[in-house]
């Protein structure tokens, strides 16, 4: 920078000129050397971000299961396994970034809502949706599937064999099949998957051991149907295999009544001994086809405080609850449903013992009490036995297996 001041020229007394003093200097500015130092600097700062983004995990992430997929995460792969080195490592690395990729759960939910907004419908192999926002399980009660002939007459065997050995032992011995979601409500897939094109497994089952069997097989299809649109919200929750709060009400109710032709002085509470319970969550099969939106489900039903008593854990899976209000003790081997169904029944017994069917996997005998199921028959005197199942595993080899272990108890 310089400025111009007046000066008295240089060997004269009177005249001026112009002086210039240089205050500063600044560098010339090279364009194109700044455009280029500019790019390159924006090149480096999104390459590092981007090949950098798929690495936050080591640091963010720790998560070892997803409840939003229900299933385990892939984990940060080793080098070598069992001393020798590890040839899927690029894959297992792969896999480990995939699960644990930076805002991956809203990643994958913003695109299923999106889908499921402009379309209206969502399907993959595992659920489909319906109408009016119902949401099934693609699950076995939607195949074609029969039981062979040498199958059926294995389960009618165990079954008459089983039967045998309670009645020996004044126990009264009933099979509890809970329909599934999408036989009770089939009129909101119908459009989109006819199930009533698929054979009832279950039904076949029943009528071949109302036949061939004194089991009490008691499958309640018909009567949930007939009293889907009775209460106040549906008996199933619209995005899950599970049901409702009024849904187990009435499978409580029906199983109840079945049992009272047996013994008629249980007593059969009405819908003014339970509240609602509001319940906030993610229906499995929502999860299925990626939509994790927490979301208001329809409420749960509670005894109320009078009737509600406290259950003494045994083992991992094993409840005792001592209630003294009947005649009656009730062994009650179930899944979750029946977990929900058999504390409905406290009120009506005397004792009750629930135990959890582990669906997923064999019981652990170090765990578990299955080995001394039929010991504890006898020895906590029970009158009856309910065996519940779902619908949708009634129809597969676990039931099967469910009848081995029983029997294997007894031979124990």
């Amino acid at each position: 920078m310089a400025e111009l001041v007046d000066a008295l020229a240089s060997g004269a007394s009177t005249r001026k000129g112009v002086e210039v003093r240089v205050l500063f200097w600044a560098p010339i500015k090279n364009k194109e050397y700044s455009m280029k130092k500019n790019t390159f600097f924006r090149y480096l700062f999104f390459f590092l971000f981007v090949f950098s983004f798929p690495f936050f995990p080591l640091f963010l992430s720790n998560k070892q299961i997803s409840e939003r997929e229900n299933r385990m995460l892939a984990q940060w792969p080793v080098f070598f396994k069992d001393k020798q080195f590890n040839f899927s490592f690029g894959t297992d690395l792969d896999n480990y970034l995939k699960d644990h990729f930076p805002f991956r759960d809203q990643l994958i939910t913003t695109y299923h809502n999106g889908i499921f907004l402009v379309n209206r419908r969502i399907e993959n192999k595992l659920a489909i949706s319906g109408k009016d926002g119902w949401i099934f399980y693609k699950n076995n009660a939607f195949r074609n599937l029969y039981y062979k002939k040498s199958e059926l007459e294995k389960i009618l065997e165990k079954l008459n064999k089983l039967n045998s050995l309670l009645k020996k032992n004044g126990i009264t011995f009933i099979i509890l099949v809970c329909p599934s979601q999408q036989r009770v409500y089939s009129e909101y897939i119908k459009d989109y998957y006819d199930i009533e094109q698929f054979p009832n497994k279950a039904l076949e089952l029943k009528e071949n051991v109302k036949k061939k069997t004194d089991v009490s097989f008691f499958y309640p299809l018909d009567e949930m149907r007939a009293q889907s649109h009775s209460y106040p919200y549906p008996l199933y929750q619209k995005c899950d295999a599970h049901p409702s709060g009024y849904g187990y009400y009435a499978l409580y109710r029906l199983l109840m009544n079945e049992l009272k032709k047996t013994y008629p002085s249980l007593n059969v509470l009405d819908k003014n001994n339970f509240y609602e319970v509001e319940y906030i969550g993610v229906g499995s099969a929502c999860r299925s086809v990626g939509l994790y939106n927490s979301r208001k489900m329809f409420p749960n039903l509670t005894l109320k405080k009078k009737y509600q008593v406290k259950s003494q854990k045994r083992g991992e899976h094993a409840y005792w609850t001592n209630i003294s209000n009947g005649k009656y003790n009730l062994f009650f081997l179930g899944s979750s449903m029946g977990s929900k169904i058999h504390k409905m029944m406290t009120p009506s017994f005397k004792k009750i013992i629930f135990m959890r069917d582990n669906i997923e996997k064999q019981p652990d005998n170090n765990e578990d009490i299955f080995p001394e199921l039929f010991k504890i028959l006898l020895d906590e005197d029970i009158d009856i036995f309910v065996l519940e199942m779902p619908e949708d595993r009634i129809i597969t080899h676990r039931f099967v297996e469910r009848l081995d272990d029983i029997l294997k108890s007894y031979e124990n």
